[in-house]
Parts: structure tokens; sequence; C-alpha cells
């Protein structure tokens, strides 16, 4: 019908999902350097965990709001209509977490990090830098990246 993109729709869900999982397993080590340096040293330990636990609950909620829908529709409708209902409930939480993520500045000891190395390479972009001068370690990264995070894509 003229709703149905066919085969193409099966990639386009691939693709996006994937670029999902990689933007989250960034967000996640991202999130764990930042809460770990703007915390007191005793409470690095414990603090370093939250983004990891916050992750997995994600994932149980997302069970659980889809055995909640699977429980409550039946499957006509879920084809329907009914698989949208995650996705919105999707919304707000991605509301909260742009609101969140575009709020904070960056820590200390980042900051100083980048100036020292902004001064010591000419304020070269650090990835054009690797690029430059670590190509082989920038693709062992890179393939490292592409099959660790495997998880967070499927």
């Amino acid at each position: 019908g003229p709703y149905s993109i066919g085969p193409a729709a099966t990639i386009l869900l691939v693709v996006v999902r994937s670029i999902q999982g990689l933007s989250v397993g960034g967000e996640m080590v991202g999130s764990m350097l930042y809460m770990v340096e703007n915390v007191p040293e005793r409470w690095k330990a414990v603090v370093s965990c939250v983004p990891m636990a916050s992750a997995i609950s994600g994932t149980g909620m997302g069970y659980l709001v889809s055995t909640i829908i699977t429980a409550l529709l039946s499957e006509e409708a879920r084809v329907l209509w009914g698989w949208r209902l995650a996705f919105g409930l999707g919304v707000p939480a991605g509301l909260v977490g742009f609101m969140f993520r575009s709020c904070l500045h960056e820590s200390h000891t980042f900051s100083s990090a980048i100036k020292k190395f902004g001064a010591r390479h000419q304020n070269q972009h650090p990835f054009f830098y690797a690029m430059k001068n670590e190509p082989a370690a920038l693709f062992v990264l890179s393939a490292l990246l592409a099959v660790l995070c495997g998880f967070y894509s499927s």
C-alpha cells in the first residue's frame, strides 16, 4: 500500500538502531567520566556505577512497557497503533535527558586537559591529531568500538 516502504524499512530500522546504540555507548562512558571527575574521592566508585545501573534499569523498563502493552492490547491493536506507545513514552525521557545534557558544563579536569593538549599541539583538535599522528591506534580503537558496542545496538 501507500504506507509501506518494504525492505527499506528493515534496513532503516537496523541503521537507526545502530546509531542509537553507538550514541548510548558513547554517552554512557562520557557520563561515567563526568560523574567521577566531579565528586569527592570517597564517592568515585559508587558514582561510577550509576550510568550502568541506569542503563540496565532502562532496559528493564523497556521490557516492562513491552509486557504491559502486550498484555493490554490485542495483536491487531499492537500492529496497527500500539507499537507507537513505547515511542511516545520515550519522548519525555528523551527531553529530560536532552535538558540535563545541554545544561552541563565540562568538568575542570577535562577543561584543563584540553587546554594543555591545545597548548602542546597548536590548538589542533584531538581527533585530527590522532588521525595524523596515530592512525594505527585510531583504527584499533575504532575496530574495538565496532565490536564491543554491539551490545548497545542489539
